[in-house]
């Protein structure tokens, strides 16, 4: 049995990072071991043992004048998070300290107290943040890997963070600080790569290949029951947001007139994608906004297959895993670790990003054959069995932890 800390600045469910937060710590208690964690105040946040302790709370976004400029510091460095981690580590006193997204609000701050007290850190890399500094490899509405080489000046000059200059100004010193210090090289042990892509990625751009592991995500398979039948719609289940190409799928539907296509999710992107879909008199276009738990997979399981036509590298593409545990194939794009979840014509089909056409004779071609859509949702379901489930991750991340020192 370990004690395992888990460290993420948000300890509410609000992104797919926060999804694989809840599911590891359901996966390590499930098995004997004491799961405590470390984050921000929130007033949305799960009870935690240690909540006193927690970071104080701050919107940056809701900042002006001298508490913004004030609040820029503790992007680069909280020292209060790092005195609060501290009192959390004596109290708790783990094995293993398992760090998912800390940048800005904690800031790697918590990372010394950690390993000034010889407790060893790994760290999922759920975006690419440890590289890029608007977190998604992605600017100007397509991917881009200008900062390679510690050039993240780049990012002032596309205004990455937010469109701002003064943010993105100061997302480049981070970076560049935090590189010529190398504060996470220094501390983390092991960064844990959710696809290989990530993981080729990373090293790219200078993380040590020694310290990088591929893990993938996982999911539980008996939360997923498929429900049968053929399907009445395809589905596309994520954040309506530019990088998810989803202007490239609505406008693939005026090629598919005869397949349904239903959005589940919301994001800044409904509006225009909603007169997009008025102008071109799509009826075949539904929006059912923001799912969760039982309703999502229930959207996914009345599907006869998912669509994920993503335009920035995707770090794995959890959507996809989902849509296999309820034997539903997938129709993607080729990026980031997409290709390596999909296996062309077996459980799924892949076509490059911003093709509409070819999107929507893959979109036609799936529809129009219910049965041989069926077979590869089958196969998918068998692959999520044997790759992603629960069982495959903990033996690799109990591994891992061994392996830096824990226990």
């Amino acid at each position: 049995m370990m004690r395992i800390l888990l460290v993420n600045k948000y300890y509410y469910l609000r992104s797919g990072t926060e999804r694989y937060l809840f599911n590891l710590k359901r996966l390590l208690e499930a098995r004997g071991h004491v799961v405590e964690a470390f984050a921000m105040q929130h007033l949305r946040n799960e009870p935690a043992t240690y909540a006193a302790d927690f970071a104080p709370g701050v919107d940056y976004r809701a900042l002006s004048g001298a508490a913004r400029l004030a609040a820029a510091a503790r992007v680069i460095w909280n020292p209060e998070a790092g005195r609060r981690i501290g009192r959390a580590l004596d109290a708790f006193r783990p094995d293993v300290v398992h760090v998912l997204n800390i940048y800005h609000q904690i800031s790697p701050a918590v990372l010394p107290p950690i390993t000034r007290r010889s407790i060893p850190i790994v760290q999922t890399l759920n975006d690419y943040k440890l590289i890029c500094p608007n977190y998604l490899l992605y600017t100007d509405d397509g991917p881009c890997t200008r900062c390679r080489g510690g050039q993240y000046a780049h990012a002032l000059g596309h205004r990455c963070m937010q469109g701002s200059r003064a943010w993105s100004a100061l997302a480049a010193l981070e970076m560049t600080l935090h590189k010529a210090a190398r504060v996470y090289e220094r501390h983390v042990a092991a960064f844990i790569a959710p696809s290989r892509f990530v993981q080729r990625t990373a090293e790219s751009f200078g993380v040590p290949a020694g310290q990088l592991v591929h893990i993938p995500y996982f999911l539980f398979p008996g939360d997923f029951t498929p429900t049968g039948g053929e399907g009445s719609y395809a589905a596309y289940v994520g954040r309506l947001s530019r990088e998810k190409g989803l202007g490239t799928l609505v406008a693939a539907m005026r090629h598919a007139s005869e397949v349904p296509l239903v959005l589940v999710g919301e994001g800044p992107l409904r509006p225009e994608l909603e007169a997009l879909a008025t102008r071109w008199g799509l009826s075949n276009v539904r929006f059912s906004g923001y799912q969760s738990g039982p309703a999502l997979t229930r959207a996914l399981s009345e599907a006869r297959f998912s669509v994920l036509p993503s335009e920035w590298h995707e770090v794995f593409g959890q959507t996809i895993t989902e849509s296999f545990a309820v034997a539903r194939p997938v129709v993607a794009t080729r990026m980031g670790g997409i290709p390596e979840l999909i296996d062309e014509g077996l459980d799924g089909s892949l076509v490059e990003p911003r093709a509409a056409e070819a999107l929507a004779e893959r979109l036609r071609a799936l529809w129009l054959a219910p049965a041989r859509a069926a077979e590869m949702g089958q196969a998918g379901r068998r692959k999520v069995a044997a790759r992603y489930d629960d069982e495959a991750h903990y033996a690799r991340l109990m591994a891992l932890y061994r392996e830096v020192g824990a226990g």
